[in-house]
């Protein structure tokens, strides 16, 4: 039998975890709302080497899951002067999430690739991240949940000024807490709408744009029935979606617009 590799790190999604080590989700594909194992969710048989799950292991996520509440605590920004083992892992985390879930023969590939370089070039890789994006976190309230989608990631919209739309990437961490790379090239003020109203649109966020399954958490599937938890995740996708494609039409035409002018 080949090894079963997680493109979601167990470790992540076990916050939201009930009874033994199960996981609510929905799934886009047939609308339903389900449990099952975390052994068996956000996995696949053979993805991966022996090889490339040490080394996630021990460069993404023994770091994270023994420092993972730390990051929960603090100010927004995470420092860059957190111990490198840390600062690296979460570095990675952002850069190789993306390939972890892609299911493209490209996906796997560009991980072991990754992976299989030496140590300083791994570190370089990191401090690379490090200086392209801001590392923050946000806390949500008291009143939602995220959600964890099978991507392992969700993309954020930052608050549109002039010209094309910013995205950011989100990472949960807990069901109340997001791990955020924001490029270095978007202003705080446009990622102040992150933070507004108990962070309520980080959790709608959380749907994705794309996953196929969304890990919800047991306080919200004991506290609504199916057709309601259902019936709020389809809403919150098709918003997501709606946003992405009109940020994405208006950088189109920003960009015919710089052309024609520039001419």
């Amino acid at each position: 039998m080949g090894l079963n590799c997680h493109f979601v790190s167990r470790f992540l999604t076990q916050p939201w975890e009930h009874g033994q080590r199960m996981l609510w989700h929905y799934d886009f594909s047939d609308g339903s709302l389900k449990s099952c194992s975390s052994r068996s969710l956000f996995a696949a048989t053979g993805a991966n080497s022996a090889d490339v799950e040490a080394r996630l292991n021990a460069f993404v996520e023994t770091p994270i899951a023994a420092a993972r509440t730390g990051l929960w605590a603090g100010a927004s920004e995470v420092s860059p002067s957190l111990e490198w083992p840390l600062f690296r892992a979460l570095a990675l985390l952002l850069l190789l999430q993306p390939f972890r879930a892609s299911t493209s023969p490209e996906g796997p590939q560009t991980l072991e690739e990754t992976l299989s370089r030496q140590e300083p070039e791994i570190d370089g890789l990191a401090h690379a991240i490090g200086s392209r994006y801001r590392l923050m976190r946000v806390t949500i309230g008291s009143q939602s949940r995220l959600l964890y989608p099978s991507d392992g990631w969700f993309p954020l919209v930052a608050e549109p000024t002039e010209g094309p739309c910013a995205f950011a990437i989100a990472i949960p961490l807990s069901p109340r807490h997001a791990f955020i790379g924001v490029p270095v090239t978007v202003p705080p003020q446009q990622t102040e709408v992150w933070t507004m109203n108990g962070a309520g649109l980080v959790a709608n966020y959380s749907v994705g744009h794309r996953s196929r399954q969304v890990v919800v958490h047991p306080d919200v599937a004991s506290s609504l029935s199916s057709s309601a938890i259902a019936e709020r995740i389809r809403e919150a996708r098709v918003g997501v979606v709606r946003t992405i494609d009109l940020c994405r039409s208006l950088s189109e035409t920003t960009r015919r617009m710089d052309a024609v002018f520039s001419t």
